[in-house]
């Protein structure tokens, strides 16, 4: 979980391998920077300035599921500059 629903969100993810299947049969998993995206996005000017607002809540009842009311206050909507 990469915690953009936090405050302060982790300063890096960190994945394990349980089970690590043949190349080729599945599974692949990739990372991406988000910074290096932005940077290459040829339409900064459209999205500069924005707000982008990470609700835990929104985003888990999308999944149908309701989280009780003593985690919700604990991680509310968070404003991303």
């Amino acid at each position: 979980i990469d915690s953009s629903f936090k405050v302060q969100p982790a300063l890096a993810s960190l994945m394990s391998g349980q089970l690590v299947v043949p190349p080729g049969s599945g599974g692949e998993t990739e990372f991406a920077s988000s910074r290096a995206a932005y940077e290459a996005f040829p339409h900064k000017a459209t999205v500069d300035g924005l707000i982008c607002i990470h609700d835990f809540d929104y985003s888990l009842r999308l999944l149908g599921q309701r989280p009780p009311n003593s985690i919700l206050r604990r991680v509310p909507p968070v404003h991303h500059f």
